[in-house]
């Protein structure tokens, strides 16, 4: 499920604006109430989209309590991206742009995964690799530093080992915390290196950010990503902030698994489990194509897609302030 640490992508001179924070989120407050009050879409079209993640697989070692893909009520699929596939969405990156490399599971149990990134890199594309961690010794950890990979960002959702082990059931605090003091020993040959946390809220951790982020901070982390709990495909819980208005959304291109192109995270959840064909396909499409098509089926009211978004509450993703953040989204900086 890493691919939900998505929206914002920081470098290593990211200055944080000062701004008006978004307001404390109500808990009495009824998001899908403001999802379905009178709404026409209407998207930002731009020509110079962002391209979402490449998801390559759906294969995870791991059972997390609120994945919707691996987890304990999940029905488990073994989808694997044709590697002829994966360069060809990356072909339509341009040189230079920020590329997720991701999965609906671990990257890492692609057994192309190594290629891929070597791929992107080759293209002059700036990888960035979202994961559990659990794979990351230091002989992985060497080759992907050694072929040009400079941006970690690893799912940890605790700061101690009984609770990240009831939450990421199979995995291993301790493999975590080594993988950072590893990465943080190979800080002065790489010293545009980036290692961040990707951290999911839940009711009885939300009170515990300033913990995280001392905690993270202590290990050398470079900043620790929040978010919100989705659940129940379109609905979230535990917001960072209080929503200000219904907002469109921006239209981005996920290739998923199967090949299909999603336009947003939400979709990549309910293709899980739905029929999505009339979605574009990464076979026949270029994602210029298909965020075409996609930002069309959006503003069209009786298309499929226009009538999942209309109960959708994933819309709180683009309801940012200057610095990036979203009631579903904060990030702390730690160095």
């Amino acid at each position: 499920m890493d691919f939900l640490k998505l929206p914002v992508v920081y470098t290593a001179d990211a200055k944080v604006k000062k701004v008006h924070a978004l307001q404390p989120a109500d808990k009495g407050m009824d998001l899908p109430a403001m999802t379905r009050a009178p709404f026409k879409a209407k998207t930002r079209r731009v020509p110079n989209f962002t391209p979402g993640a490449i998801t390559t697989n759906e294969l995870c070692n791991l059972s997390c309590v609120m994945c919707h893909f691996n987890g304990p009520q999940a029905v488990k699929k073994a989808k694997l991206l044709d590697p002829v596939l994966v360069r060809k969405a990356m072909d339509d990156y341009p040189a230079g742009a920020h590329i997720y490399i991701a999965s609906t599971g671990d990257i890492f149990l692609d057994p192309n995964a190594i290629d891929h990134i070597k791929y992107a890199l080759s293209r002059g594309l700036k990888p960035q690799v979202l994961s559990h961690g659990q794979f990351y010794t230091p002989k992985l950890l060497d080759e992907l530093l050694t072929i040009g990979l400079r941006a970690f960002r690893i799912s940890c959702d605790a700061i101690d080992a009984v609770h990240y082990e009831r939450i990421r059931r199979g995995g291993k605090f301790q493999v975590i915390l080594d993988a950072i003091a590893y990465l943080n020993s190979r800080r002065a040959e790489f010293p545009d290196m980036e290692v961040e946390i990707g951290c999911t809220l839940f009711r009885t951790t939300f009170h515990m950010q300033p913990e995280f982020e001392a905690f993270w901070k202590t290990h050398g982390v470079d900043r620790i990503h929040f978010n919100a709990e989705y659940f129940d495909t379109f609905r979230y819980r535990n917001l960072l902030a209080k929503p200000r208005k219904r907002v469109d959304c921006d239209i981005q291109t996920y290739v998923l698994p199967s090949g299909k192109i999603a336009p947003c995270c939400a979709m990549i959840v309910y293709a899980h489990d739905n029929n999505v064909d009339w979605l574009p396909d990464i076979r026949t499409h270029t994602l210029k194509q298909a965020y075409d098509e996609l930002c069309d089926l959006y503003d069209d009211a009786n298309s499929p897609l226009a009538k999942i978004c209309a109960d959708c509450d994933w819309w709180i993703f683009f309801d940012r302030d200057p610095n990036g953040n979203s009631p579903y989204f904060r990030t702390a900086f730690l160095r």
